[in-house]
């Protein structure tokens, strides 16, 4: 897959980061949380960013064609859907 497109999923990955600090911790730097900013970080393949730094799992992610400049990304065992931009 494209880098564009891991860019983006990593993007993902960084907000799942940020969303376990704030909701899983209320705030607290944990050792989780450490981890999962570094996975987040360090995110490069085409997998689900979100069974990724969550659950440390290189889940598949399901791929559908939207449109000529769209695909749709989902993951069958966490629920993430996303439609991202196709590289041109």
């Amino acid at each position: 897959m494209t880098e564009m497109v891991i860019n983006q999923l990593k993007e993902y990955a960084i907000v799942t980061a940020d969303d376990m600090h704030i909701d899983v911790t209320g705030g607290e730097f944990t050792e989780e949380v450490q981890s999962a900013y570094q996975r987040a970080m360090e995110f490069s393949e085409l997998i689900c960013p979100v069974c990724w730094v969550k659950d440390n799992k290189a889940s598949t992610l399901n791929i559908s064609g939207k449109s000529d400049s769209t695909a749709l990304y989902e993951c069958s065992i966490c629920g993430f859907n996303e439609e991202l931009e196709k590289e041109s």
